[in-house]
């Protein structure tokens, strides 16, 4: 059987926001010159309020000192992302320190968290919403 083309466009955003999410899991954007680095992950929500598709970026900020700071939002619409909700959703993530071996997994609020993950590579996954397809990022803590 043929897929019909609603299960078509769904696949396609779900390739695209994948593909954008590693993309931008994979790229540094130093907040300064100095030993503090942000990183940004976006997490594809396919059945989610207020859009039948969004995505919302998850923020790691270190220091150097072996801690993490993690906050989500905004929430935006996949397909104009200048368009965003008033709130985020939280996103659940887990992480992982390559070095130490110490892991751990949490809830994420616009809030945003501290979380002593230890110095070195950390691995950090992350979703919101139902159906959400997750992000994956490498930052150095």
């Amino acid at each position: 059987m043929k897929p019909g083309p609603l299960r078509a466009a769904v696949f396609g955003i779900a390739q695209i926001s994948a593909a954008a999410g590693l993309a931008l899991g994979l790229c540094v954007t130093p907040a300064s010159a100095a030993t503090t680095a942000t990183y940004q992950f976006q997490d594809g929500i396919s059945s989610g309020d207020p859009w039948p598709f969004s995505v919302e970026t998850l923020t790691a900020t270190t220091n150097g000192t072996g801690v993490v700071r993690l906050s989500s939002g905004p929430l935006c619409n996949a397909i104009v992302q200048t368009t965003c909700a008033p709130y985020s959703q939280p996103i659940m993530v887990s992480w992982l320190n390559f070095a130490t071996g110490a892991h751990g997994t949490l809830q994420v609020t616009s809030n945003g968290v501290d979380v002593a993950t230890g110095a070195g590579p950390v691995a950090l996954t992350g979703g919101a919403g139902n159906l959400g397809i997750p992000s994956l990022g490498l930052i150095a803590a």
